[in-house]
């Protein structure tokens, strides 16, 4: 795996996140998002060969973060709607960029990011 273009960052609560195109080998290529200073995504947008595109989101890293998380419940739906607002928009981009002529809507409905704010928040 190689980070090959940086796109953005955002510095939400605690953490910084920042969004790359990467290249996975083997003509596969991602955008993915990463908490700074880690070098594994958090979440990943995979583009395969055959026009497949897959979310993959890391449970490990929706650990540290459920670990390393702010007390205060109010701040925590503050920051998490910043994520989120931060991933939409960044699976807008990866779409622009790289996963040309197809529409992605992998995040608005994956339940892994339900799964996320409910870890996080702490519903």
């Amino acid at each position: 795996m190689k980070k090959i273009i940086f796109v953005e960052s955002a510095d939400i609560g605690k953490f910084s996140f920042q969004g790359f195109i990467v290249d996975k080998g083997d003509n596969i290529v991602s955008y993915s998002i990463f908490i700074k200073n880690m070098d594994v995504a958090l979440i990943e947008l995979v583009a395969y060969p055959n026009k497949d595109v897959r979310l993959c989101i890391n449970n490990e890293m929706i650990s540290y973060i459920e670990e390393n998380k702010t007390q205060d419940k109010k701040l925590r739906r503050e920051y998490f709607k910043q994520f989120y607002s931060f991933i939409i928009a960044s699976e807008k981009k990866a779409s622009y960029m790289i996963f040309k002529r197809q529409k992605l809507n992998y995040i608005k409905n994956s339940s892994d990011i339900i799964n996320m704010k409910k870890l996080y928040i702490g519903m």
